[in-house]
């Protein structure tokens, strides 16, 4: 086990698993986390929150589908 910021790129080869804990300041660099979560699932690293709800949550598009339901 390791732990290094999500900018860091990720050996596929010693990935095993996932786990985005190290993941501050995302939403300032949303191209470049969208580019990292594009290499960890073109690459077959599990991620621990599937690579669409992290999208879903940086958008935060999911603001708008909880409002519309209440």
């Amino acid at each position: 086990m390791a732990s290094q910021p999500w900018t860091d790129p990720v050996d596929p080869e010693a990935a095993r698993l996932v786990l985005p804990l190290l993941a501050w300041g995302y939403h300032l660099r949303q191209p470049a986390w969208f580019a990292q979560l594009d290499a960890l699932e073109a690459a077959g690293v599990p991620v621990i929150n599937p690579v669409p709800t992290l999208r879903w949550n940086t958008t935060k598009t999911y603001l708008i589908e909880l409002e519309s339901k209440g």
